[in-house]
């Protein structure tokens, strides 16, 4: 059996929340934090045949065009994309594959460096649905303080399909995050996510525990773990 195909999967500001991801100076500070910590982390995987669609609202084309102006051209595996080409853009990236893993994560946070590596390799079995990755990192931008987190189901996962199924239109529905877990799971060890704290993501907070505070001379060195 040949290895699975693997796309990441990212919203930039694809998804309506408010009036804001129509507002270039919103959508630039989101660029920033995509580019500083998302991007890095994808560009540094130790295996690079992936690929990640990073989606925008149709219509913002030349908004997202101009606040990515200032940064290097990306890689050609990394693209942004309008959200209406989603499925042809996944489809076209898994097609000749027996497997593919659509996995997600958000524009502000980060994969481990070896993520999209034992990721294709883990030994799913065949009845399982989605991988999860429960533990990993919360980081303070603004202050630059790392602490362990765990969440029974967070943003951090892949589902799992059959390519020619995913192509006749099989998908797993999730109305949030908290629905991975719901279908047939297998868990990833080991802590593999960065969740970036900053001033828009207004729900979340730095609070955690004395006992999952990183010493603050350790942070550095986990953060080269996740971003290059």
């Amino acid at each position: 059996m040949n290895h699975p195909a693997i796309v990441i999967e990212v919203h930039f500001n694809s998804i309506y929340f408010s009036d804001n991801i129509y507002k270039q100076d919103w959508i630039d500070y989101r660029m920033k934090l995509t580019m500083d910590y998302t991007v890095r982390s994808f560009i540094g995987q130790s295996d690079t045949s992936f690929h990640a669609f990073i989606y925008f609202m149709d219509g913002t084309e030349a908004l997202i065009h101009k606040a990515l102006q200032p940064y290097p051209p990306l890689p050609s595996h990394i693209q942004f994309v309008p959200i209406s080409e989603r499925g042809a853009r996944v489809g076209e990236a898994i097609q000749g594959s027996e497997r593919a893993y659509v996995a997600r994560t958000d524009s502000d946070n980060m994969f481990s460096l070896d993520y999209v590596e034992r990721l294709r390799a883990y030994a799913a079995k065949s009845t399982t649905e989605v991988i999860i990755t429960q533990h990993g990192y919360l980081y303070d931008c603004t202050s630059h303080r790392m602490a362990t987190v765990t969440y029974r189901s967070p943003s951090f996962f892949a589902f799992l399909y059959n390519t020619q199924d995913y192509l006749a239109g099989k998908r797993y529905a999730v109305k949030t995050h908290n629905d991975a877990i719901n279908y047939k799971y297998e868990l990833l060890g080991g802590r593999n996510y960065v969740v970036v704290i900053h001033q828009s993501n207004e729900l979340l907070r730095f609070k955690v525990k004395s006992s999952e505070l990183i010493e603050p001379s350790q942070v550095d060195a986990l953060l080269s773990l996740f971003k290059v």
